[in-house]
């Protein structure tokens, strides 16, 4: 009985994969979340996307990740991109002058 529990939600997400007709083996690693914003926000998020996954199973949790999006974003993930990598980028407003260049660095 141990040994099904332990296996069970690798077996079905292989059956759902069997029946959607998708690859077998193509990501059964956890996916990695990157947080772009300014500090507090980026910091906030982070610490409640990772404990809001903290009792999932390995083939459904995030790996978290976050930085300041006009700062140091670009320097210290995109070496980093890889297949699953999702990046949540908060944009600041560029309607604001003194904000348009900001928005063009992250834009870019």
């Amino acid at each position: 009985d141990c040994l099904l529990y332990c296996f069970l939600p690798l077996f079905f997400s292989v059956a759902l994969r069997v029946v959607q007709g998708r690859q077998l083996f193509a990501r059964l690693g956890k996916r990695t979340l990157v947080i772009g914003d300014v500090p507090y926000v980026h910091q906030l998020l982070e610490s409640y996307v990772s404990k809001l996954f903290s009792l999932s199973y390995s083939i459904a949790s995030l790996d978290v990740h976050g930085a300041n999006v006009v700062d140091h974003l670009v320097h210290r993930f995109t070496h980093r991109v890889s297949r699953g990598v999702l990046i949540a980028a908060g944009r600041p407003d560029g309607r604001l002058f003194s904000m348009t260049k900001a928005e063009s660095w992250v834009l870019m």
